[in-house]
């Protein structure tokens, strides 16, 4: 066994899973009610689910990812209630925060520091705001923290049980957010690190876990191949925000054959002016077209590469964007909260970083004690790569965040040496 099993830290915390559940169905089901607020995005993902019900698909389902759309499928198979969604976002919430804790309690093995970190994501409001909307945040914050817990349960690479569980968590997770599929770049190396740096040991953790992953992955990869007669991963969409991530462009707009779009980035609408919209006739789901259009844009303006770094503030929250879309209320309490919530995050984050930072001085971080914290690491390390190649949005860190929350209370506690239980 190579480090302390986690377990959940007590009883009490199936009170507090309760009250956090709790917490979030009022707001999902009396405050912010999902099916009150379906536009944008949220109606993308609607409509998709639509689709699904009925088996009949078309070339934009290419453009977003399918898991969250199947998810509201199986969940409402009329589509004509969310009460189902809101209720199954905020069970997942509450889990979240029982799953953050827990793995708090195995990297310090201190329940005061395991309560801390429940506390502060049953609080946390990004999560509780996005349960009340039709979209992938609560899912992927769900599959992101179950597949931390269950991967740093592993003690052996003979433990296939927990192996399969955690292949089948990270394949719902890259369908839902495809995205994330980087973390698997990720696993071979926290496998080494974590069995004594045996390859042997680590191939035979990782096979059963990509092996179990691999048939929905490629199912979706198919399915996306055979609608657009051409090659295709799990999304489309990919190919538009790279290009989008480089192009001095405020929004694109499509007319042709397969309707009529508009998409903008926010901090592209703030940063350019109307003069700088492009109108194109090439489908926005044509990823290699504009691959090839962003990588133009580099070659005509090397400059491109570094006002990308924009986007990793941007990302962080310490730019011009901030959660999307904000709660409108006649007070704007609520979009306020947001908005803090968002630039806070880079405080969340620091202890975390400030761990790594000694684990590498102190050249540890390889060591197979140190081995959870290679792997938070090294999704740190694929979280920014997606924000400074693609488009740096605060959403699309929420599915770490309560991962991030459980490190870095854990490292303060590490900086103070803080063990014990609660009475």
């Amino acid at each position: 066994m190579i480090a302390p099993r986690n377990r959940l830290p007590g009883f009490g915390f199936l009170w507090g899973f309760l009250a956090a559940t709790a917490l979030r169905l009022w707001f999902a089901l009396a405050v912010h009610p999902p099916g009150n607020f379906l536009f944008s995005d949220m109606l993308v993902y609607q409509k998709h689910a639509d689709r699904l019900r009925a088996l009949h698909f078309g070339v934009w389902d290419t453009f977003s990812p399918v898991g969250y759309p199947a998810l509201l499928a199986l969940v409402d198979p009329t589509g004509r209630h969310f009460a189902p969604i809101a209720v199954l976002q905020s069970l997942m919430g509450g889990l979240v925060c029982v799953l953050a804790a827990s793995i708090a309690w195995r990297l310090t093995q201190s329940r005061f520091v395991a309560l801390a970190v429940f506390l502060v994501n049953a609080l946390y409001f990004p999560h509780i705001y996005y349960g009340g909307l039709v979209l992938t945040e609560v899912p992927a914050a769900f599959f992101t923290t179950l597949s931390f817990w269950i991967l740093l349960s592993v003690d052996s690479p003979s433990d296939r049980r927990r192996l399969i569980f955690a292949g089948l968590a990270l394949s719902a997770l890259s369908v839902i957010r495809p995205n994330m599929i980087l973390l698997y770049a990720a696993l071979p190396f926290y496998f080494w690190a974590a069995f004594g740096r045996d390859r042997r040991a680590a191939w035979k953790a990782l096979r059963p876990l990509v092996l179990v992953s691999l048939p929905l992955i490629l199912a979706v990869c198919v399915h996306n191949s055979i609608l657009l007669r051409k090659p295709s991963g799990l999304a489309s969409n990919g190919g538009l925000n790279f290009y989008l991530a480089r192009a001095p462009v405020r929004i694109i707009h499509y007319k042709g054959d397969y309707g009529e779009y508009h998409i903008g980035p926010i901090p592209n609408m703030r940063r350019y002016g109307p003069r700088q919209d492009v109108h194109t006739s090439v489908p926005l789901f044509d990823e290699s077209h504009f691959y090839k259009e962003g990588l133009k844009q580099i070659w005509d303006e090397p400059r491109s590469l570094l006002r990308s770094f924009g986007n990793i503030k941007e990302g962080l929250g310490l730019g011009l964007q901030d959660y999307w879309p904000a709660w409108n209320t006649p007070s704007g309490a609520a979009q306020k909260w947001l908005r803090a919530f968002s630039q806070g995050f880079s405080l969340i984050l620091l202890p975390a970083l400030a761990g790594v930072a000694v684990l590498g001085f102190r050249k540890s971080l390889w060591e197979a004690r140190e081995a959870p914290w290679l792997l938070v690491t090294l999704s740190l390390g694929a979280l920014l790569a997606t924000f400074y190649v693609y488009l740096g949005d605060p959403r699309i860190h929420l599915p770490f965040d309560a991962v991030l929350i459980a490190f870095s209370f854990a490292a303060v506690a590490r900086a103070l040496r803080v063990r014990g239980t609660c009475p």
